[in-house]
């Protein structure tokens, strides 16, 4: 007897007539994919989404297609776009490139000019004033406001890839980080707590400021390599949104 397939659910969502369909498409998918409100084993069939949304499978082909190739969904005959389950290999694989992207990113501050520094420092301490303010009244339990301090940590980490002068560096860790994602709304400031984290943004933000970015390095370095710990505590809790994994002791 086969296990039920979990019923597609979606949040409300409203197109806009200004923008490309299917990136919107795409954008919402991955949302609720990785806020966890699509859960691994969900079924994401062209034809259905299409009713959904009132448009044409064209656009929605598009997304489901961006999604597989961030590892969110796999095709399986018979049965079509599956939403997949968090591999831990490809969790490790994803915090090694994103990591060399944002350190590499972070010592280009020595070479930036003033102006762009101060810009983008300006920029770090609004960010991190919004980070305090916002986790001051915040519990583990509020998912609306996870979703808003994640914003801004996304916000925090794409002003440090703005050092590069390169914009496909963030581009390029938002298209890849989609598991790490899951697992930061998995959590929801428990195994990390949110006052924890913003300590941890204002070490480098102060790193930076001091004109110290090997430090800033090094602090970046080892905040974003305890998602490699904090993921154990999390499977534990949530198994069924993990893939079974041989390579546990890489």
């Amino acid at each position: 007897m086969h296990k039920a397939e979990p019923v597609l659910k979606l949040n409300k969502f409203k197109l806009s007539p200004q923008r490309a369909i299917g990136g919107q498409v795409y954008e919402f998918l991955r949302q609720e994919i990785t806020r966890t409100c699509i859960k691994p084993g969900t079924v994401l069939s062209e034809n259905k989404l299409s009713e959904i949304f009132g448009v044409s499978r064209q656009p929605v082909r598009e997304a489901l297609m961006r999604l597989r190739m961030e590892g969110l969904l796999a095709v399986y005959p018979q049965r079509g776009s599956v939403v997949q389950k968090i591999s831990v290999s490809n969790l490790k694989q994803i915090c090694f490139i994103r990591t060399a992207i944002e350190t590499a990113a972070l010592r280009q501050a020595a070479a930036a000019a003033p102006q762009v520094q101060t810009d983008i420092l300006t920029k770090l301490q609004t960010n991190l004033k919004g980070q305090e303010e916002l986790i001051a009244d915040l519990s583990a339990e509020d998912a609306q406001g996870a979703a808003r301090f994640l914003a801004l940590d996304d916000e925090f980490h794409e002003l440090i890839c703005g050092f590069s002068g390169c914009p496909l560096a963030w581009s390029t860790v938002q298209s890849i980080k989609a598991q790490m994602d899951r697992i930061r709304y998995l959590s929801q400031g428990g195994v990390s707590p949110y006052a924890h984290l913003v300590q941890e943004h204002q070490g480098i933000y102060q790193s930076l400021c001091a004109a110290q970015y090997e430090a800033a390095a090094a602090a970046l370095t080892e905040h974003l390599a305890e998602i490699l710990q904090t993921y154990v505590p999390i499977r534990r809790d949530n198994g069924q949104w993990f893939l079974p994994e041989e390579e546990d002791h890489i």
